[in-house]
């Protein structure tokens, strides 16, 4: 039995979450939460099985690639040699200006 979650519903579960409610921005929810729509709306699947675990394992919120660099010891030198490595999903708080990404991990 699947039920389809709206971004409202997805990013609710988090916030809900006792362990997990701060472990993204809601700038990041949206973003995760359009990226796996799509990347499901272009597969032959039945959908993504929704996994709060799996999602915080599979990516992390940055809020700058000076932040990224600091917290992997990274010698990356651009955010062009990250996106050639794994899925860099860009993010922009309409709200502050401010910017950052979610990264796939690989």
């Amino acid at each position: 039995m699947y039920k389809t979650l709206s971004s409202y519903e997805f990013a609710n579960e988090f916030k809900e979450s006792q362990s997990r409610k701060e472990q993204f921005s809601y700038d990041a929810l949206d973003a995760i939460y359009e990226y796996l729509e799509c990347m499901y709306d272009d597969s032959d699947s039945n959908g993504y099985e929704f996994d709060m675990i799996e999602i915080c394992c599979s990516f992390t919120e940055y809020e700058s690639f000076e932040d990224f660099q600091k917290c992997n010891n990274s010698d990356m030198e651009t955010i062009e040699d990250l996106q050639d490595e794994t899925t860099v999903l860009f993010l922009c708080n309409d709200d502050t200006g401010e910017s950052g990404f979610v990264l796939e991990n690989y």
